[in-house]
Order: structure tokens, then sequence, then C-alpha cells
């Protein structure tokens, strides 16, 4: 099996849950970088939220999000104003 590589386009996560990449079932690793100077991204499924019950996963300023696993789909969230981010993502090649 082999495995093709792509980059994403950027995208502009913000207060709202915001789509970072579609389900994929060939999927097997997504990565990207926070370049922000201050601001976190919480990711998590379309419910995301940056605190409460469905407060997603902190990525903080200048750091990195590694998924090895998950298919479905990740959404972002903010808590105020908006972050670029872009990625990449290995898929299994058939």
């Amino acid at each position: 099996m082999a495995q093709g590589h792509r980059a994403l386009q950027n995208t502009t996560i913000t207060t709202s849950p915001t789509l970072i990449v579609p389900d994929n079932q060939n999927r097997c690793e997504f990565s990207f970088r926070n370049n922000d100077a201050s601001l976190s991204v919480f990711v998590g499924g379309s419910g995301v939220t940056s605190s409460g019950a469905n407060k997603g996963y902190e990525v903080k300023a200048g750091e990195g999000y590694w998924d090895g696993k998950s298919p479905y789909a990740l959404y972002g969230v903010t808590a105020s104003g908006s972050v670029t981010i872009g990625g990449s993502e290995v898929c299994h090649v058939y």
C-alpha cells in the first residue's frame, strides 16, 4: 500500500467551529502548526468550543498538532479573534 502526501489550503479559524479537514477514510496522518503569536486553536468535532463541556484539544500559539489515527472531520475554534493555519495530510493510495 502506497501513501500520498498533500498540503492543505490555508484555513482561517474563528470563534465559530470551522472545518479544518473533512472526513477521509484513507487518511493515515494529519498535521498543522499554529503560527499565531498569541492565540490558541481548540480542535475537535463539529461542536467544538473553547471552554465548557465541548472544549477541544488546545493547540497553543507556536505549537503543532498531529493526528495519526482519525479518519474523521476535524474542526477548530478560537476563544477570540482568528488564526490562519495550513496543514498537510498523508493518505493511503490504493
